[in-house]
């Protein structure tokens, strides 16, 4: 009994070991997000970070140590992030919501993130949104 209770125990230990995995690469494009002074993104008001995201390309894998390879980089820039949501925030997977900025940390930007173009647009009039996103 003791031997099969070491065996089952080692073959458990050495179970648990192999399931960590270090991240090396991602066929989805690698979203690194660092705020400023390492400081945790609150509900509101959001905070200023740097984000990078790396996008080699379709059908390319992507590494995080292309963070520094300009041509790897599909954005590289300043944003304000905040968590979004109100019941949701209890949750273990938060949604975040941002803005990008230009380098003075201010004024916002319209980029183009993925092939998707963000916009800035303080409005209520849902047909007004709907012909900025069509053009």
């Amino acid at each position: 009994m003791k031997r099969y209770f070491s065996l089952v125990c080692l073959l458990y230990c050495t179970f648990l070991s192999s399931n960590s995995q270090t991240f090396t690469d991602s066929n989805l494009p690698i979203v690194i997000i660092n705020t400023d002074g390492g400081a945790n993104i609150p509900d509101s008001p959001g905070i200023l970070a740097s984000m990078k995201i790396i996008f080699r390309g379709d059908g390319l894998r992507n590494y995080p140590t292309g963070q520094d390879t300009t041509g790897y980089l599909n954005y590289n820039g300043r944003i304000n992030i905040e968590v979004r949501g109100s019941s949701s925030q209890t949750l273990p997977k938060k949604q975040y919501g941002l803005t990008t900025n230009k380098m003075d940390n201010v004024t916002k930007v319209n980029v183009s993130l993925l092939g998707i173009y963000i916009i800035h647009v303080i409005t209520r009039d849902r047909n007004f949104i709907q012909k900025i996103i069509k053009e």
